[in-house]
């Protein structure tokens, strides 16, 4: 959420370069995000701030172990169930956006979710609180050295919206190292522990926890070469939550500033972020995301910085080894004395026998092109 930066930095360098005293802070205060009615743009997260020692003393976990009727807190005979290969598995992820991007948040999880293997809880009795990475052990028995495991933890309310908590895509053909080939022998068990990224979230009392597993997650992730066949042995298989037991309510930190109170700035925009996916009628699979024409611009100072942003991703639904990636960058900056624009574009494409990797520089000044380059990076199967 938003919050005065200035204001707790000055405490602190009151304290350590004045000799102030220091506030009776907690050692740690965390964000903890709550649920949230997916949205491309959110204008404010719900949730509260929270406060733990991290004594080792007060560290807990919590273990929901899979079955043939989802995840249970108590552990089953184990079984075997087959994970989707879903090429468009990961439409509902939002774009691959940056810092200052208006809108392309993940979206409701629920398309995604029929198209991987899921478990859920029953309705939860009590909150359930995240603090820290959640793991996930499991049996993985596949055809195909060369895979993907995508993994997604979601919460879902009385509604069935699907709220996405964090996620995690590995590659199986490499070791823990990431150097090395891992083990593998086709149709054998491989158990694995997957770390999701550090999270902080409360799962609120009658929704569930959803655990969404498949094999790519197109186009945040480059799919392996070939469309594995794969299940997930459930035996000994759990999903572990760690919490401190020392949570409680922090107080907050203080609203941010209007700095300055009269801005020397305007903005405008040509429009939101447009998504769309869906597939062709020739069978391709498609993910575009355009953030349209948007300036910034310092009336005073007669400049003024615009810029967009064009993705387009397409895979053939039947052969996962054919892709494309193109994405085209183009900044503007306007004096009085001219305009300088920077043209930029990358197309990456796998076919059968290799990849490639093509890029285009031009920049030009007043409508006039003054420097060109192009670079091009072929890596054969």
């Amino acid at each position: 959420p938003a919050m005065s930066f200035q204001d707790v930095a000055l405490t602190g360098w009151d304290h350590w370069l004045k000799e102030a005293p220091m506030p009776n802070w907690p050692r740690l205060r965390l964000w903890q995000r709550a649920f949230d009615v997916p949205a491309d743009r959110i204008a404010m997260r719900a949730g509260r701030w929270i406060s733990t020692d991290l004594s080792e003393t007060h560290a807990m976990e919590t273990a929901l172990y899979l079955g043939k009727d989802g995840l249970s807190w108590q552990t089953g005979p184990g079984t075997r169930q087959s994970v989707p290969a879903d090429p468009q598995h990961g439409a509902c992820a939002g774009d691959t956006g940056y810092f200052g991007r208006a809108g392309g948040l993940p979206l409701d999880q629920s398309p995604d979710d029929a198209r991987a293997l899921c478990f859920d809880t029953e309705s939860l009795e009590t909150e359930v609180h995240l603090v820290g990475h959640a793991e996930f052990h499991c049996g993985i028995v596949r055809d195909l050295a060369q895979a993907q495991l995508a993994c997604r933890l979601c919460e879902v309310d009385t509604n069935g919206r699907s709220n996405l908590v964090t996620r995690q895509v590995i590659n199986l053909h490499r070791d823990e190292t990431l150097d090395g080939d891992a083990a593998f022998s086709p149709g054998q068990t491989t158990r694995l522990s997957l770390h999701f990224p550090s999270t902080v979230y409360r799962f609120s009392k009658g929704n569930r926890i959803r655990l969404c597993i498949a094999t790519s997650y197109w186009p945040q992730v480059w799919p392996a070469p070939c469309r594995a066949s794969m299940q997930v042995d459930t035996t000994d298989a759990r999903l572990v939550l760690p919490c401190p037991s020392d949570i409680s309510q922090a107080e907050d930190l203080p609203p941010p500033h209007r700095l300055p109170p009269e801005p020397s700035w305007e903005t405008r925009s040509e429009g939101p972020l447009f998504r769309e996916c869906g597939e062709t009628a020739e069978g391709e699979s498609f993910h575009h995301w355009r953030q349209p024409w948007s300036t910034t611009r310092f009336p005073e100072l007669g400049l003024s910085f615009s810029s967009t942003t064009e993705m387009n991703c397409t895979a053939l639904t039947d052969d996962s080894a054919i892709q494309r990636c193109s994405v085209s960058v183009v900044y503007e900056i306007e004096r009085p004395d001219g305009t300088a624009r920077i043209e930029s574009s990358l197309l990456g494409r796998t076919e059968p026998d290799g990849m490639s990797v093509v890029l285009e520089l031009d920049a030009l000044w007043n409508g006039e092109v003054v420097a060109e380059r192009s670079w091009l990076h072929g890596h054969k199967a």
